[in-house]
């Protein structure tokens, strides 16, 4: 029997910790390495996948200087080369680091450490997306926050600029939620929506999808502007309306149907009908053979 995919297990593991382990060590001589693996690992199977992240956190606070600038920047000068800029896709990073943009939430989300902490979060997410990370700021410091996510989206690595974007989203997967207006994040969503990474454009569909839920004419409004702009390539500007309007969609709704392209009122004429059943069935159709389907299309 095979053994079963276990993603907490992937992602968290002791080669994995070893990873982080040696590459702190290598920045800092006093990095007691052998306890850390140790106590990190021998606690993962009584946790599930966040509460590792949380744990080995814990630890790094652990073993690393109390001072938080101090431990901080030794994670930082330990981080691996940035994730490969020549992409432009599927490159989300490695999770082991994502207790590193924790320890900075945790520990350095004050008035005295904010502008520290949010350039290490600009370091951290050219390596790990620090999109949940970044959430505790937004709602603590929101001025603040805003204003370096609207920097991170001029940013020359893309990381940064589709953070900018999937920080502020307003319902993000397993991520806390955040105190904003949405139409706060329309600007820097303007800075990104014509930019030439799928990866960036992906978040901005999703982000103004979240939107759609609240508000759907300035998500259509939006579009409709964008698309006049003709800022952004043909073929990926319809991907992001596509992807922005699948849940409008879905709920058939009729102006996004019309800024679709589908006529509310289509002139149909119906010729030649003809039942091979004698009894209908809602959710059903019939077979050539007068009897019923069930195999009928019920996404629709």
């Amino acid at each position: 029997m095979a053994e079963k995919f276990s993603l907490k297990d992937e992602l968290f593991n002791s080669e994995k910790v070893a990873k982080i382990a040696s590459e702190i060590k290598e920045v800092y001589a006093e990095f007691e390495q052998e306890k850390f693996e140790k106590e990190v690992v021998e606690k993962f199977p009584q946790l599930e996948l966040k509460n590792r992240i949380f744990h080995i956190r814990d630890m790094l606070a652990k073993y690393l200087p109390a001072d938080f600038k101090e431990a901080t920047n030794i994670l930082l000068k330990a981080l691996p080369p940035e994730l490969d800029t020549t992409k432009t896709d599927d490159d989300f990073g490695d999770f082991i680091y994502s207790p590193y943009s924790e320890f900075i939430t945790v520990f350095g989300c004050t008035k005295e450490y904010l502008i520290f902490s949010l350039d290490a979060l600009g370091e951290i997410t050219k390596r790990f997306s620090v999109e949940f990370a970044i959430r505790d700021f937004i709602n603590e410091f929101p001025k603040e926050s805003y204003a370096k996510l609207h920097k991170w989206s001029f940013s020359k690595n893309y990381h940064q600029r589709r953070v900018a974007s999937e920080g502020l989203r307003l319902v993000l997967p397993w991520a806390k939620k955040i105190n904003i207006d949405y139409h706060d994040n329309l600007p820097i969503l303007e800075n990104l929506y014509h930019d030439n990474a799928r990866f960036v454009t992906r978040s901005v569909a999703n982000h103004l999808n979240d939107i759609s839920k609240k508000d759907a004419t300035l998500v259509l409004d939006t579009l409709k502007k964008w698309k006049n702009s003709q800022k952004q390539d043909a073929k990926e500007m319809e991907f992001i309306i596509n992807h922005a309007l699948r849940t409008l969609v879905k709920n058939g709704h009729e102006q996004t149907l019309i800024f679709l392209g589908y006529r509310p009122n289509p002139a149909i004429k119906i010729q030649k009908f003809k039942l091979t059943c004698d009894d209908v069935k809602i959710g059903y159709r019939c077979t050539k053979r007068g009897g019923f389907d069930s195999r009928l299309y019920h996404s629709f």
